[in-house]
């Protein structure tokens, strides 16, 4: 059986539209021992015995990646919940941030380098070599004067902790020398990438109204937590604890106040951009990088930004829908990119 997609606009599917992005919305749930609890990599068609395919989408992308399994926690796995097809909104930019910092080495630096000068043109050479090295009277003249600029430094230092204000300027005044602060950037850290997509819907009909209301409620839903509560079988495995004499009705009665305080991690999604290939199958577009799992981390609705007007029809229970709404939604990738997740995985 395969599982329905949400779509916008209702004729996607026809020729004029031959590309779209699709998300998968992935969520934890707790697993059974049928089920491998490693979900890196799974694509549609590990999924077609459990009736998860999608028509006329190709079975083998992948709807999840090594950000997945990386947010599993205890008997947790992840499970796709549902597919979004939307138009490509104009505009998709991919932004890799890197972390370098520029750090003052100081008088640590100096003596650093001088070991490497030490040592370096040694390497590989005999003992001899390298005594011969350190004896010879251009390095003496060097060590020396190392030497007397740390002892500057250490009497300026003393100066500052006796209270004697300006002990290191007075230091470097007798020296006529001032210390080489040894500036070197450092790296450190890869920033993860984050999308904003922006859509604009502008409903046909009634019919196209639903599916873009539907949409946007799917985002809100899964992109929120779910309070934590206790399942029947929690409860009655704790009213079979020694010492307990409650039933577990009971138990699970008294505990919805309790457990309200724990909130379960929200869904994550998984953006795949698509293109429509000759035979009417919609397939991932390698050309652009993948984008791997991500969390949403905010959204907004802007009802009739031009004017606001409302169709007639009215939906059962909510009223009439407004006939223009600009949805945008940010993401936050959840594993940061490496060498290997670009020339192996694509991302």
């Amino acid at each position: 059986m395969a599982k329905d997609i949400l779509k916008y606009p209702l004729g996607i599917d026809d020729d004029p539209f031959q590309n779209s992005i699709m998300f998968f919305i992935n969520e934890a749930e707790t697993a059974v021992e049928e089920q491998d609890a490693d979900t890196s990599g799974v694509t549609l068609s590990d999924l077609d015995d459990e009736g998860m395919s999608f028509p006329g989408v190709d079975p083998d992308i992948e709807i999840f990646d090594a950000a997945a399994a990386s947010f599993e926690r205890f008997d947790k796995i992840n499970v796709n919940k549902k597919a979004i097809q939307l138009y490509i909104p104009n505009g998709i930019q991919y932004t890799s941030g890197f972390g370098w910092n520029r750090t003052e080495l100081g008088g640590l630096g100096s003596i650093a380098l001088l070991a490497g000068e030490m040592t370096g043109d040694a390497a590989g050479e005999d003992l001899e070599s390298s005594l011969e090295m350190l004896g010879s009277e251009d390095m003496s003249r060097r060590v020396r004067q190392e030497i007397i600029d740390g002892l500057v430094e250490v009497a300026g230092g003393v100066g500052n902790m006796l209270g004697v204000s300006g002990g290191q300027d007075a230091a470097e005044r007798y020296s006529r020398r001032t210390m080489n602060d040894n500036q070197e950037v450092l790296f450190k850290n890869v920033n993860g990438r984050e999308f904003s997509f922006n859509f604009h819907f502008l409903p046909r009909n009634e019919e196209e109204a639903k599916s873009a209301l539907e949409i946007i409620d799917m985002f809100r839903i899964y992109s929120h937590p779910k309070i934590s509560e206790m399942t029947e079988e929690e409860a009655d495995e704790l009213a079979e604890t020694e010492g307990v004499d409650v039933e577990p009705e009971e138990i699970l009665e008294a505990s919805a106040d309790t457990y309200a305080r724990w909130l379960q991690y929200p869904a994550q999604f998984q953006p795949v951009i698509m293109y429509k290939d000759g035979d009417g199958t919609w397939r991932e577009n390698r050309t652009m990088p993948r984008i791997g799992q991500c969390a949403v981390t905010s959204t907004s609705i802007e009802y009739g930004p031009t004017e606001f007007s409302t169709f007639r029809e009215t939906i059962s229970g909510r009223g009439r829908l407004p006939t223009e709404i600009k949805f945008s939604v940010s993401l936050m990738e959840l594993q940061v990119l490496n060498r290997t997740r670009i020339t192996e995985g694509g991302y």
